[in-house]
């Protein structure tokens, strides 16, 4: 071998470092593909209602999810999660979180009793500095009664027939995973009707930004939603995620975006 095609141990180093970050690259695509399998992987066929929902990790792994799930005697479920930071622990917390949940609402009609329950779990596999937000929603599919309650996430908005206006869904909340056996509180019990429109989204949303720094904001998502009301809740969900992704352009987000919607037949 020719003494200039020795290889320096400096040089061996950087192939070393660069066949681990392929590993690391092929492993957090394996990762995305993973969390991507824990989405729905298509909308339920339901009497009086249509639901859909999208989630854009702002990396190849992130903490927002939702969730959407036949319940026994004839619930449904919904749940959007915000884990706050992103990467490969924000995706592990969030998929511990999404089983205990879907067990929990198996057996529980309470919304707020299931977060006080899935509390007590994430306290205990939390990391430092983390914490989880949460709306969960149960719709009875014959009464069209909405029963929901919140783990200091962004209010739902639900949008009336004929209304101009949202009506946020309120209740007193705080995050998940930071005080063990809080209580939970319900919010109001809501009753829907035909042509209301519920969305349910993560912050990540209206604090999109584009390359000048400007932010989507509440005020463009409010109007996107109300201007494709009549459409179907999958058009909807298509709108506001084309109307931001537009929006953001190519500039790189901070957040993910998650978005449900569910529309009343």
């Amino acid at each position: 071998m020719e003494p200039d095609a020795i290889v320096s141990d400096d040089e061996l180093l950087s192939v070393e470092e660069i066949l681990d970050t392929g590993r690391m690259r092929q492993e957090l695509a394996i990762a995305r593909l993973i969390q991507r399998g824990f989405l729905p992987k298509a909308p339920p066929n339901l009497h009086g209602f249509e639901i859909d929902g999208w989630n854009e990790p702002c990396r190849e792994t992130g903490g927002d999810y939702y969730d959407y799930l036949r319940l026994p005697r004839g619930r449904l479920g919904l749940a959007v999660g915000d884990v706050s930071g992103h990467g490969i622990g924000a995706a592990l917390l969030m998929a511990s979180a999404r089983a205990a949940l879907r067990a929990l609402l198996q057996v529980e009609d309470n919304p707020a009793e299931v977060l006080t329950r899935l509390n007590n779990v994430l306290v205990d596999d939390m990391l430092e500095d983390h914490f989880m937000t949460m709306f969960i929603g149960v719709v009875d599919l014959t009464t069209r009664r909405l029963r929901y309650s919140l783990a200091g996430h962004e209010r739902p908005l639900l949008l009336r027939a004929g209304a101009d206006t949202f009506d946020r869904l309120e209740v007193r909340s705080m995050p998940l995973g930071i005080v063990p056996d809080f209580q939970f509180a319900e919010g109001e019990t809501r009753t829907v009707r035909k042509r209301d429109v519920l969305v349910a989204l993560t912050d990540g949303i209206w604090e999109a930004t584009n390359a000048a720094g400007e932010e989507y904001g509440y005020d463009r998502f409010r109007a996107c939603v109300r201007r494709n009301r009549e459409r179907a809740a999958a058009e909807i969900v298509a709108a506001v995620r084309d109307e931001t992704n537009e929006f953001v352009g190519t500039a790189p987000q901070s957040d993910d975006l998650t978005l449900l919607a569910l529309k009343v037949l």
